[in-house]
C-alpha cells in the first residue's frame, strides 16, 4: 500500500485518519477495491500500533449494537405496518362483502320486476278486452239454439279464451261461496231463505278474473243475508 501510493508511517497518527485518507484517495476504485485495500491497510497499521486494536474492536462492537437496535427498530416498524395492512385489508374485504350482498339484493330484485312485468305487462290490455268478453257471454245467453249465428258467434268466443288463458286469464265463479270482502265485491244483498245461507253469494252480476294468481277484475256478486 506504500509503494502504490507513497504513504509513510509518520503521516498518520491514529487509524481513523489513515481511514479518511483512503477513502478520498480511492473515490473512483469499485467496492471490491475498497474494501481489499482498506483491510490491508489496517493490517499494516495494527502491526505497527497494536494499541488501537481494542478501540477498532470496541468500535466494531458498537456499530453491531447500533446494527442490531436498528433491526430491531426495523422489525418494530415492519410489524406495525404489517398490522396495518392487516387492518386495511380486513376493512376493504367488509367493504367488498356489503357491496356484494347489496348488489345481489338489487339483481334478486330487478329480476323479479322484470319476471313480474313479463308476466304480467299485458294485464291493462287484457283488462280492457273483458268487456267483449262479458259481451260475447250475453250475446250467447239471449240467443236460442235454434240461431244458425251462435254457433259462429260461440267458436270465436272459444278461440278468444284460449289465446288469454294462455296468457294466463282464469275467470273467478264465486257463486254458492261464503262472501269475503278481499276477494269479492257486493253490489247488492238478499235476505236469505235459510239461515245456513247468510253470507253465501247467490248470484254474480259481473264475473271476475285472476291474471296468474293474482285478481284482475273482482267479480261483482249479490250476497244472502
Amino acid at each position: 500500500v506504500q509503494r502504490d501510493y507513497d504513504i509513510h508511517d509518520n503521516v498518520y497518527d491514529s487509524y481513523h485518519e489513515c481511514l479518511e485518507l483512503l477513502r478520498k484517495i480511492l473515490v473512483h476504485e469499485s467496492e471490491t477495491e475498497l474494501q481489499q485495500k482498506t483491510t490491508a491497510l489496517l493490517d499494516a497499521f495494527f502491526i505497527r500500533h497494536p494499541e488501537c486494536r481494542r478501540d477498532y474492536r470496541l468500535r466494531d462492537l458498537d456499530e453491531a449494537k447500533k446494527e442490531k437496535k436498528d433491526k430491531k427498530h426495523h422489525k418494530n416498524d415492519s410489524e406495525t405496518k404489517i398490522q396495518e395492512l392487516g387492518e386495511k385489508l380486513n376493512e376493504l374485504n367488509d367493504k367488498y362483502l356489503r357491496t356484494y350482498s347489496e348488489f345481489e339484493n338489487y339483481r334478486k330484485r330487478t329480476n323479479k320486476e322484470k319476471a313480474d312485468l313479463l308476466i304480467n305487462g299485458a294485464a291493462d290490455t287484457i283488462k280492457s278486452i273483458l268487456p267483449v268478453i262479458d259481451d260475447f257471454e250475453r250475446a250467447m245467453l239471449s240467443m236460442s239454439d235454434d240461431d244458425p249465428s251462435k254457433e259462429g258467434i260461440k267458436l270465436i268466443y272459444n278461440k278468444l279464451m284460449n289465446i288469454l288463458q294462455q296468457k294466463g286469464l282464469k275467470a273467478i265463479d264465486p257463486k254458492g261461496e261464503k262472501f269475503n270482502e278481499e276477494l269479492h265485491e257486493a253490489v247488492t244483498q238478499f235476505p236469505a231463505a235459510e239461515e245456513s245461507q247468510k253470507g253465501i253469494i247467490i248470484d254474480v252480476v259481473e264475473k271476475g278474473y285472476y291474471l296468474n294468481d293474482k285478481v284482475l277484475r273482482f267479480p261483482k256478486v249479490v250476497v244472502a243475508i
